[in-house]
């Protein structure tokens, strides 16, 4: 599959709005990759890459000339794709005809055309335990229940995420400002009750960790911080893994989960989620919608009596497989190539 991006829309100084695509090929001395290949003529594209995100093109003013750079110059029938960056990410003009990957969103206000984007982490197991393949866990009959997190009770905290957000909901929805509305409430209360109600099910190994701040207040040298091992010790040394959205409507949690060869506990808070086409999430995760979710004890209750030690493990090796194969950055794209 050959990509094209045209340079009248790309910016090299905002690395983190480039379409994670075109930063990755940039970097192979062959431009190739798994039959991904950047090309520099668009006849020879077989899809054209908007290369930055639309929160930059929004932010630049520059809506008006992607729009008509696009009605112009690329007008062949070839598929357009594109990206929104980050936890609430933005509007997309609705004229615009192509394909928007996305992390964050609700699900049912979206169209069709949007469709979900892996978290692409860096694989876990080989970073921080030196193995390629899943550390096997000895099963119990009591599930054991992974969290170490922000999470919050209520109190000022949660009265002034719920206010941020429905004050910036109101900013958008006047027309003032291109972020998506979002569900107003506050994220760090919504895990807490969560957690607080898995805590009181004597059936259930509670495995948590709560911080009373993101990444327990570290700012330098994060991936070597003691507690980000103490993050992946916790997955590893649990059966299940409570994956929640924060501040945007996704889980990066999910995703280290699933590479740690874990199951994940889902919350579907109207998530996008990737190759929903592809993959049967509910094969791989214990799936509990948000209206259900006083019950979550009693999903993973119900999740765990199906499984044996050979099982669960099996499960475990399917996850971690899962994240290989799909949802790291190229083989999630070859895994769409033949969707344009």
């Amino acid at each position: 599959m050959k990509f094209f991006f045209p340079q009248a829309l790309y910016n090299n100084s905002s690395r983190w709005q480039i379409f994670p695509l075109i930063k990755t090929l940039k970097k192979e001395s062959n431009n190739v990759f798994n039959s991904l290949e950047l090309v520099k003529d668009k006849s020879e594209a077989d899809v054209i890459i908007l290369p930055m995100s639309w929160n930059y093109y929004y932010r630049n003013n520059l809506i008006q000339d992607v729009l008509k750079l696009i009605y112009k110059e690329f007008t062949s029938g070839k598929p357009i794709i594109s990206f929104v960056f980050g936890d609430i990410g933005c509007k997309v003009p609705k004229d615009f005809k192509g394909i928007v990957y996305r992390s964050s969103g609700r699900k049912s206000k979206l169209p069709n055309t949007h469709k979900g984007f892996p978290i692409f982490v860096e694989d876990p197991l080989q970073k921080y335990y030196s193995e390629k393949n899943i550390i096997i866990k000895p099963f119990s009959q009591k599930p054991s229940v992974g969290f170490c997190g922000l999470a919050h009770g209520f109190g000022i905290q949660t009265i002034k995420e719920i206010l941020k957000t429905a004050i910036k909901n109101l900013v958008s929805f006047l027309g003032l400002s291109h972020r998506d509305l979002d569900q107003v409430m506050s994220t760090t209360y919504f895990r807490w009750k969560i957690l607080n109600n898995l805590k009181k099910s004597d059936k259930i190994i509670s495995n948590f960790i709560i911080r009373d701040s993101y990444r327990a207040g570290v700012k330098s040298d994060k991936d070597t911080h003691i507690t980000t091992l103490q993050f992946y010790d916790n997955i590893k040394d649990s059966d299940y893994v409570v994956c929640m959205r924060g501040a945007g409507n996704f889980s990066t949690r999910f995703y280290e989960t699933l590479a740690m060869g874990r199951i994940p506990v889902f919350i579907n808070t109207d998530c996008l989620l990737p190759l929903e086409d592809k993959i049967n999430w509910k094969h791989h995760v214990v799936w509990v919608e948000y209206n259900e979710r006083h019950l979550i004890a009693e999903k993973i209750l119900e999740f765990h009596k199906t499984l044996t030690e050979t099982s669960i493990n099996d499960l475990f090796l399917r996850n971690r497989k899962l994240w290989e194969d799909y949802l790291q950055l190229y083989p999630f794209f070859n895994a769409t190539i033949y969707d344009y």
